[in-house]
């Protein structure tokens, strides 16, 4: 393999335009971009808020946008889009950007699904971190099934649509929730044989172990910083909550900061990436940076230590260990996950250097 067969992925989020849902939860003209704009430093010399470049604020609702991004994207090395696709056993949130994209034939975008099949929840600071659920996530049968189904099928014909081997991939972000998902990935893939696929080819996002052995689950990718996250000490992180809540650590140098919030060593864990013994039918995966305090305040989880040179490094790594180990595609997380700090897009830091470390990465993998 050479590197012009490795499809590089990033994750999408679709959250930069109104939805009526939004404004009722969390107030009037909410995106994502509230949120980013509105965090605040922790702690002395912590990189918050995060800015894009030239206060390209934009609405994924206006027709240029994802024209802008799908060149910036080509352009640097990156293959497609895993958009993150939210259906509530027939209820949609944040379909339209996708729904735009299929209808402008014009946008260069090799893109697929990932199904973030969690529930919505508001959070907020309490024993434990109390959850009021928004929208439930709920699977339904046979019917509910063919219903999504019947909606997916329309992007899996269109030409863009990232397929392997004929199948349309189809990411999940927690197939352990769905209880019947051998049955439901069992319909799916007859439906894609009636439609004229091989089938679907479906890729557990692995946060934790994979499912049990399914025939209907092909692959599966290793889901980051997700799965640094989940493996946290639940206990520790909330005793620093506690303490944290109380005290204005604002003028605290970066050195102590991890003795009052949720912080990981970014090089440890692009380190333990580099060192995992990866399954046959695994993809790898990586993420620039991370660092969700717009979203969750006192209770982020911060990656320290990140740097789009360091990223470079690390990605060429894995890069050249896909292409030994004979894999097509690699997952970054993410393209455009700004309140989580998440992101390849230009900021006001940065620049255009998280995006041209992808773009190095490849050409180092070429010499």
């Amino acid at each position: 393999m050479n590197t012009n067969d490795l499809k590089i992925l990033a994750y999408y989020l679709p959250q930069f335009h109104e939805v009526e849902e939004n404004n009722k939860w969390w107030g009037k003209g909410y995106t994502e971009w509230r949120n980013a704009d509105n965090a605040a430093p922790l702690f002395r010399g912590h990189y918050q808020p995060r800015k894009p470049l030239n206060d390209n604020y934009y609405d994924l609702l206006d027709k240029h946008t994802m024209k802008w991004q799908a060149e910036l994207a080509k352009k640097n090395g990156i293959n497609g889009f895993c958009f993150y696709h939210y259906w509530f056993e027939g209820r949609k949130l944040l379909e339209k950007p996708a729904e735009k994209l299929l209808a402008d034939k014009e946008i260069d975008m090799p893109f697929c699904f990932a199904w973030a099949n969690h529930s919505w929840s508001k959070t907020w600071e309490g024993p434990g971190g109390e959850k009021q659920i928004l929208m439930r996530q709920t699977y339904g049968n046979r019917d509910s099934w063919e219903k999504h189904f019947q909606y997916l099928l329309q992007f899996f014909k269109d030409d863009r649509y990232i397929k392997k081997n004929n199948k349309p991939v189809f990411m999940v972000y927690a197939i352990e929730n769905i209880a019947r998902y051998h049955d439901m990935f069992g319909y799916f893939d007859k439906e894609a044989q009636k439609a004229g696929f091989g089938g679907i080819y479906v890729i557990q996002m692995l946060r934790k172990a994979p499912m049990k052995k399914s025939k209907y689950v092909n692959a599966y990718t290793t889901y980051v910083p997700g799965m640094f996250n989940d493996s946290t000490n639940e206990t520790i992180r909330e005793l620093k909550f506690k303490i944290n809540k109380y005290i204005n650590t604002s003028k605290l140098p970066s050195c102590v900061s991890r003795f009052f919030y949720d912080i990981y060593d970014y090089d440890k864990c692009m380190k333990a990436l580099l060192n995992r013994k990866y399954a046959k039918n695994e993809y790898m995966g990586i993420f620039p940076s991370f660092d969700n305090t717009a979203r969750r305040g006192k209770r982020a989880w911060i990656y320290k230590g990140a740097t789009p040179k360091k990223f470079e490094k690390y990605l060429t790594e894995l890069i050249k260990m896909s292409l030994k180990a004979q894999k097509d595609m690699l997952f970054i997380t993410a393209w455009n996950e700004w309140g989580e700090g998440n992101y390849l897009e230009p900021d006001t830091r940065y620049g255009f250097a998280w995006l041209n470390a992808v773009k190095r990465a490849r050409r180092n993998n070429e010499e």
